[in-house]
C-alpha cells in the first residue's frame, strides 16, 4: 500500500512544473526534470498526476486560476479606474511573459488548444467588466454594439498572446514591450484613460 498523498508535496510538484513548462515548454520538460527541481524521487510525482499530460493541465489549470483571481481583484478594486486599469495592464504583461512557454504549448499544440478556450472567455469577461466603466463616448445600446465591444476585447487580447507567443526568443521583451505600450496608448485614445 502506498503512502498517502501530500498537499504540500503536490504543491511543490505544481510550483516545480510552472517552473520547468515555463522555462522549456511541454515537449523538453521531462517528469525528472520536474521531480529533481520538487526535490522528490520521479516515481513520486505519479501519486499525484497520472502522466505528464495530467501535471502539465493542472499546471495550467493553477496558473490561469491564480492570474484570473489577481486580475479580478486589481479590476474591482475601489482604486481610481485608470489605477486599475493600468495594474490591470502591467499585471496581465508580466504573467504573459512569466508563462508565455505554457501559452504556445496551449497555443501550438492542437490537443492542448482546448486549456486555453474557457480561461479565455473568464479573461474576456474580466476586461468586459472593467472597460464597461468607461466606454467610448457614444453608448452601447444595441445588442449588436455590446457583442462588438466584446468581439473587439477577444480579439485584442487574442491578438496579444499570439504576437507574443510568435515573437523569437530574443525578441519576445521587446514585442511584449511594444504590445503593452500599443494598448496604453489605445486606451489612452480611446478610452480617455
Amino acid at each position: 500500500m502506498g503512502r498517502p498523498a501530500d498537499s504540500r508535496k503536490k504543491k511543490n510538484i505544481l510550483a516545480a512544473a510552472f517552473h520547468a513548462f515555463g522555462e522549456r515548454g511541454y515537449t523538453r520538460t521531462t517528469m525528472k526534470m520536474i521531480a529533481q527541481q520538487a526535490g522528490i524521487a520521479p516515481g513520486s510525482i505519479y501519486i499525484y498526476f497520472r502522466d505528464k499530460e495530467a501535471l502539465f493541465e493542472a499546471t495550467v489549470e493553477q496558473g490561469w486560476e491564480q492570474f484570473l483571481s489577481e486580475l479580478g481583484r486589481a479590476a474591482v478594486s475601489a482604486r481610481p479606474l485608470p489605477e486599475r486599469v493600468a495594474k490591470v495592464i502591467d499585471l496581465g504583461f508580466n504573467k504573459l511573459k512569466e508563462g508565455l512557454p505554457l501559452l504556445q504549448g496551449m497555443l501550438f499544440e492542437t490537443s492542448r488548444r482546448r486549456l486555453l478556450d474557457r480561461k479565455l472567455d473568464t479573461l474576456c469577461r474580466t476586461l468586459e467588466t472593467l472597460f464597461a466603466e468607461n466606454r467610448p463616448a457614444k453608448p452601447l445600446r444595441r445588442r449588436q454594439d455590446l457583442a462588438l465591444w466584446r468581439t473587439l476585447i477577444r480579439l485584442t487580447v487574442i491578438g496579444i498572446m499570439f504576437s507574443a507567443a510568435l515573437a523569437a526568443a530574443e525578441r519576445t521583451d521587446d514585442e511584449l514591450g511594444r504590445l503593452k505600450s500599443a494598448v496604453r496608448h489605445l486606451l489612452r485614445e480611446r478610452l480617455q484613460l
